[in-house]
Formats: structure tokens, C-alpha cells, sequence
């Protein structure tokens, strides 16, 4: 249901990361997107941030509060696996499956600025869904703490991306909900346990995507729909968080992958059940 990209084919100034891309329903539809014209450095599903002690870890432009707008900078870095990604549990027969791994944030001299604890796991809940989760902690590589932050956190209003990123592909008659709100404006920066999103993709095919966070989670949601398709839980949305050596920052998520078009009470049938996160 999804294929695992290392990233070593992403140009530098895309800050090269794994990622999972495409990843589909189990009816075959494609809910992923990478590389798309309009931001070239969104890349399916993983995780990525954009100010990470000065690196840019997410791609693109740097948005800067001295400019007060984005400019492109030499500040790219890269992630990649230090230890062989393996199977530890293989998805057969519906049984569940799980990949750990483990990353090097490097900066642009190849110096490692983050050590990352990478968790997949993934099981098959009944003839048209399936659930994805993903546990991360990020450590400092050195012995000196190390600052998180996001264009949110360097001044821009409500642009507070990074961390967990679901890029999407092109979504018509897109519908995104909370229990709290709908549409972009009204989920967008919220606080809540879940977020679905529901539409036709791969040629009009529907789906739908519902995203649980813990339900001690305070980070918000970070939504676009009208400019590009794509959902993201807000690692630093306005300020910047602190790793410290042996505190690593630790975020976990559970993405239910669904065909069809589920309604809010199918949607709390599913958290119910399992309650993942």
C-alpha cells in the first residue's frame, strides 16, 4: 500500500529525506503526491522541517524574519538512514506490519545536527481501510541543545509547517473537517483529536483520509486546499521547540487510509475501535 523512497534522487535544494510515496487505498487509489510542479520539494509523506538551527531541512526557499519574506539561501540539508531500514514485522495476510529506523539530519557541510528514532507501523482495520502510524523523537547529534522552529516561528502568520507533512495529489470536490470546523479556514491552526479529508482522486476514484493525533496533542493542524492539497501537524507553529541531549522531541500520528467517502460517525466508529494514537 505505500512504497518507501530513500530520497537520494532529490536535488539538494529539496533537502533530500525518505519518504513513503506512492501510497494508495486498498482499492489501488493514489493519495500521495511528490515532486509536484508547484512545490517541488513536498514529498509524499515523512516527516521535515524548515529551521532546524539555522538548516533547512524541509526544501525550497527559507523564510527569514530579518527579510520578512522567503529567500533562497545555501542552507539545505539532507536525512538519511544510518541504519538498513528492515522489516520487523512483515504485513501478510493482513497482519500488521512495522519498520524502524534510524536518521541523520546532516547540515550542508555533512555535519550531523539531528539523530532521529523513526517508527512505521501499519494493519490492515477492514475491507476498505487501513491504518498508518508514524512515532518520531529527534535528539540532538552533539552535546548542545538544538532549536526547532518553522517559518511560523520566524514571523510569518500562521505559516507554522514542519514536522509531520501528508503531501496530497490533485483532490476535486476536496471536503476537509474537524469535529470542531470545516474547510481550509476552519481547521487550519485548530486543535484537535482528528482531521479527515475526503475527495476524488486518481481519476475520480473517492477517498478518504483521516489523521488522529494523541489526545494529549497541542500541536495544530497545518491545512492548505485552495493553493495545494497537503496536511500537517505543526511542530512549531509560532514558536520554536527545544531539543535537548537525552529529551528527545517526540510526536507520534495514525492516518486511517479509506475508500469511499467516510462521515464523521464512521470516523468515530474507527478511532473507537483501535484507538491508535
Amino acid at each position: 500500500m505505500a512504497d518507501y523512497q530513500d530520497g537520494s534522487h532529490i536535488r539538494a535544494v529539496s533537502s533530500p529525506r525518505p519518504y513513503l510515496h506512492p501510497v494508495r487505498t486498498l482499492g489501488g487509489t493514489v493519495v500521495t503526491d511528490h515532486q509536484p510542479l508547484d512545490h517541488v520539494w513536498h514529498l509524499g509523506v515523512g516527516v521535515a522541517l524548515q529551521d532546524v538551527d539555522g538548516v533547512n531541512f524541509w526544501g525550497g526557499r527559507t523564510y527569514t524574519r530579518e527579510a520578512g519574506q522567503y529567500i533562497w539561501r545555501p542552507d539545505h540539508g539532507s536525512i538519511a538512514v544510518t541504519e538498513t531500514p528492515v522489516e520487523e514485522t512483515a504485513a501478510v495476510s493482513g497482519s500488521p506490519g512495522r519498520l524502524r529506523e534510524r536518521l541523520s539530519w546532516n547540515g550542508p557541510d555533512g555535519a550531523p545536527v539531528l539523530a532521529e528514532d523513526r517508527t512505521w507501523t501499519w494493519a490492515g482495520v477492514g475491507p476498505s481501510v487501513w491504518s498508518l502510524s508514524l512515532e518520531f523523537a529527534l535528539s540532538p547529534a552533539g552535546s548542545k541543545p538544538v532549536s526547532l522552529g518553522s517559518p511560523g516561528s520566524n514571523g510569518r502568520h500562521e505559516g507554522g509547517y514542519g514536522g509531520f507533512f501528508w503531501r496530497l495529489p490533485e483532490c476535486r470536490y476536496a471536503t476537509v473537517w474537524t469535529p470542531a470546523g470545516s474547510g481550509e479556514a476552519g481547521v487550519h491552526g485548530s486543535v484537535t483529536r482528528w482531521l479527515a479529508w475526503a475527495g476524488k482522486f486518481d481519476g475520480g476514484k473517492d477517498a478518504t483520509l483521516v489523521f488522529v493525533a494523541p489526545h494529549d496533542a497541542t500541536d495544530p493542524w497545518f491545512v492548505r486546499v485552495d493553493g495545494y492539497p497537503g496536511v500537517g501537524q505543526s511542530l512549531a507553529w509560532d514558536a520554536p521547540v527545544i531539543a535537548e541531549p537525552g529529551k528527545p522531541v517526540r510526536r507520534k500520528i495514525t492516518v486511517f487510509v479509506a475508500d469511499g467517502i467516510l462521515a464523521t460517525s464512521d470516523i468515530d466508529a474507527l478511532i473507537n475501535q483501535g484507538d491508535p494514537a
